[in-house]
């Protein structure tokens, strides 16, 4: 039931914000954009529970730049933490996925703004095109 709840909520994304028609409930048919979703997602958890140890002693024992930089609410890497995702093979999963999700919605951002209909179009992206 988890997969049905998935592909409803990447349908509808998919619908509302590009006005791309997928329906993989109904023909059980994977989508790309879908795909590197959750890979993504999946990737970027099994790489955050991995290394809440590793960031948790970079920032409260190691100095910048060896440790991990608080400044307000951002961090920045230290080397020690920059050298371990360098070499993670989920951290690298998760930025595979990441950079072919922007890809793809570049992709559609550029078809979208071809389409002659742009002006009538109703979903998120053609609605901020058109403002």
């Amino acid at each position: 039931i988890q997969a049905k709840f998935f592909s409803f909520t990447m349908d509808s994304i998919q619908k509302l914000f590009f006005g791309n028609e997928v329906d993989t409930m109904a023909d059980g048919k994977t989508d790309p954009y879908a795909t590197a979703f959750d890979n993504a997602h999946r990737y970027m958890l099994k790489c955050v529970l991995k290394t809440v140890i590793l960031q948790v002693l970079t920032v409260t024992l190691l100095p910048w730049p060896f440790g991990t930089l608080q400044v307000g609410g951002n961090a920045a890497n230290g080397l020690i933490m920059a050298t371990y995702l360098h070499f993670d093979q989920d951290y690298q999963g998760f930025k595979k996925n990441v950079a072919y999700l922007h890809k793809l919605t570049e992709e559609y951002i550029r078809k979208i703004r071809k389409d002659p209909s742009m002006e009538t179009r109703k979903d998120m992206i053609a609605n901020f095109l058109n403002s």
